[in-house]
C-alpha cells in the first residue's frame, strides 16, 4: 500500500508537470501576438490547407507568443515550479520516512516458560526479545519482574519504574546490540509474592492474578531510541491448580502453564 501512495503521489506530480505545459499552450492562443502570427501565416484563398501546415502554423505562432509574453510566463512557471518542488520534496520525505520505518529495528517480547513456582520462594519467568527488523537494536536493556495484581489490572495501570539505573541480581540485562533475527532470554522474578495466605486465596478466588511485566530500551541506526512493553498474566485456572499442587507438594514439571496477554501495559515504539 505504501508503494501504492508512493507511485501515484509522483504519478500526480509529473501529471500536473504536463496539464501545466497544455495550459500554457491553450492560453497562448488567446494573445494578440498568436492571433496576429495566425493571421499572417494563413493559407491565402484558393490554397491547399493541410494538417502538417497546420501543425507548423500552431508551432511557429506558440512559439512567437511565448517570447512575446516571457515576462508573464517566467512568473506563472516559477509559481507552478514552486508548487511541484514542495510535491517532489513531500514525496522525497515519504520515502525517506519509509526507508526508515523498513529498515529499523523491531524488538518484540514473548514469554517463554514458567521457571520456578513457589508460594515461600521467588516465582521466576523467562521473557525472550527477538529483533525482527532489518538492522541491529543498539544498546539494548530490559528490566522486569513479577507481581500479583487485581485481575483484571485497572485501565490506567502502568509500569512504575521508568528505566533501569543500577543493575540488579535478576531480572536485568546490560546495554548491548541486539542484532537482526538474534534473540535474549531474560528471566524476570519477584521475592515471595505469594507467601501471604491472603494473597493466595485472592489468585485462587480469581480476583488476582499472577503477572509477569517487562520493559526494554533500545536505539536504532538512525539514532532514534525505542521501547517495547509486556505484560502477561498466569491464566487463572492454571495459578489455581499451582498453588493446589504447591500446597500437595506435587512436581509441577508435568504442568503446562498457559500465559495471557493483559489488556493494559503492552506497547512499542
Amino acid at each position: 500500500m505504501k508503494e501504492f501512495w508512493r507511485h501515484s503521489r509522483l504519478f500526480l506530480a509529473l501529471s500536473l508537470v504536463f496539464l501545466g505545459v497544455a495550459i500554457f499552450a491553450w492560453l497562448a492562443t488567446f494573445t494578440d501576438s498568436y492571433e496576429g502570427c495566425r493571421t499572417v501565416d494563413h493559407p491565402r484563398a484558393g490554397e491547399t490547407k493541410s494538417a502538417k501546415s497546420d501543425q507548423w502554423i500552431f508551432l511557429h505562432c506558440e512559439g512567437n507568443a511565448i517570447d512575446a509574453n516571457s515576462g508573464t510566463i517566467t512568473a506563472v512557471a516559477t509559481i507552478f515550479l514552486a508548487l511541484i518542488t514542495y510535491m517532489l520534496v513531500g514525496l522525497g520525505r515519504v520515502q525517506s520516512n519509509t526507508t526508515r520505518a523498513e529498515l529499523r529495528a523491531y524488538v518484540f517480547p514473548q514469554v517463554a516458560k514458567l521457571e520456578k513456582f513457589s508460594l515461600t520462594e521467588p516465582i521466576a519467568v523467562t521473557v525472550v526479545w527477538k529483533n525482527a527488523g532489518h538492522t541491529p537494536a543498539k544498546v539494548f536493556q530490559t528490566h522486569g519482574g513479577v507481581f500479583v495484581g487485581s485481575f483484571p489490572l485497572k485501565n490506567d495501570a502502568h509500569f512504575e519504574d521508568e528505566s533501569p539505573t543500577e543493575p540488579q541480581p535478576t531480572g536485568r540485562h546490560s546495554k548491548s546490540a541486539l542484532f537482526p533475527g538474534g534473540e535474549v532470554s531474560i528471566v524476570y522474578s519477584a521475592e515471595k509474592v505469594l507467601s501471604h495466605p491472603d494473597v493466595q486465596k485472592e489468585v485462587v478466588e480469581k480476583r488476582a492474578a499472577i503477572y509477569v511485566v517487562g520493559r526494554a530500551f533500545y536505539q536504532d541506526v538512525f539514532g532514534d531510541d525505542h521501547t517495547s512493553v509486556i505484560c502477561n498474566f498466569i491464566d487463572p485456572d492454571d495459578a489455581v491448580e499451582l498453588i493446589e499442587a504447591e500446597r500437595k507438594n506435587l512436581a509441577l514439571s508435568n504442568f503446562k502453564v498457559r500465559f495471557t496477554t493483559a489488556h493494559v501495559m503492552n506497547d512499542f515504539t
